[in-house]
C-alpha cells in the first residue's frame, strides 16, 4: 500500500503538530460531503469533506514527536482505504457473515461502555441525527431497557427506511474504513438488520450491567473476524 506521509505542519505559535494531505484531484467531486472517522491515539475524529476542500487537515493532538509520527502514519493509512473506495464504482456483495462481523464493532462499542470510541458509541438525537454519547448512563437500568425496546419495535417496521434513517450514518463510515464506497440492496438490507440486533444486544447487556449482572456475555462470542470482500464475491 502507498501511503502519501507528509512532514507534520504546525501552527505559528503551537507545539502541535497537524497532518496535512491533499485529496487526490481525481477524487474531488466525489469526496464532497463524504464523512470521515479520523483515527488520532485512542480518538476518533468526525470530519466532513467539504466541496471546496483542497486538503485533509486536522490536529494530531500531542506534541511528542514520536507519537506524531505513529499518529500522522495511521491518518495516512485509513485515508488512503478511503481514496480506494471512492474510485470503487461497482457495488460491493456482502455475506451475512461479513454483515455480521461488522455489526459486531458496533456491538463491544456499546456493551463495553468504553469511551475510546465515541464516534461509534453514539445516540440518535431529535433530529434523526447520530450524534457521540457524552451522557453516562451506566447506573439507569431503565435507560437500557426502553433503548432495546425501541430497537425491538424498529426491528418490526415492514419499512426498511427506518433502519436506514438509524443505522444508515454508521454504516457507511463503517464501510468505508474498510475500503467499500456502497455495496448491494442486498447486503445492505444484511448490514442494517444486523446492526438493530447487535445494537439491541448490547442494550440488553448494558441494562444487566446497571443492575449489577456482570456475568459474561455469551452474545459477544457471535461476531466473526470481518473479512474483507471483493467485487467477484459471490
Amino acid at each position: 500500500m502507498l501511503l502519501r506521509l507528509v512532514r507534520p505542519m504546525r501552527r505559528k505559535g503551537s507545539r502541535i503538530p497537524y497532518f496535512t494531505q491533499r485529496i487526490p484531484s481525481d477524487l474531488k467531486a466525489r469526496s464532497a460531503g463524504v464523512k470521515l472517522a479520523l483515527p488520532i491515539g485512542d480518538d476518533t475524529v468526525p470530519i466532513t469533506i467539504s466541496p471546496k476542500a483542497q486538503a485533509v487537515k486536522v490536529s494530531l493532538r500531542t506534541d511528542n514527536p514520536g507519537e506524531a509520527k505513529i499518529r500522522q502514519a495511521a491518518i495516512a493509512a485509513y485515508l488512503e482505504t478511503v481514496w480506494r473506495a471512492l474510485r470503487e464504482d461497482s457495488p460491493i456483495p456482502l455475506t451475512n457473515r461479513q454483515a455480521t462481523a461488522l455489526a459486531g464493532r458496533l456491538y463491544r462499542a456499546w456493551s463495553a461502555g468504553e469511551g475510546r470510541e465515541r464516534t461509534i458509541a453514539i445516540v440518535l438525537n431529535a433530529n434523526r441525527e447520530w450524534e457521540p454519547d457524552h451522557e453516562s448512563t451506566d447506573d439507569v437500568p431503565d435507560y437500557w431497557e426502553a433503548a432495546a425496546r425501541h430497537l425491538e419495535a424498529l426491528g418490526d417496521s415492514d419499512e426498511p427506511a427506518d433502519l436506514e434513517a438509524a443505522f444508515g450514518p454508521i454504516i457507511d463510515r463503517l464501510l468505508l474504513g474498510e475500503g467499500i464506497r456502497r455495496v448491494d440492496p442486498g447486503s445492505r438490507l444484511l448490514l442494517l438488520k444486523a446492526f438493530r440486533l447487535a445494537l439491541q444486544d448490547a442494550f440488553e447487556r448494558r441494562g444487566r450491567n446497571a443492575g449489577g449482572d456482570y456475568t459474561p456475555d455469551p452474545k459477544a462470542e457471535r461476531f466473526p473476524a470481518f473479512e474483507t470482500p471483493s467485487p467477484q464475491q459471490p
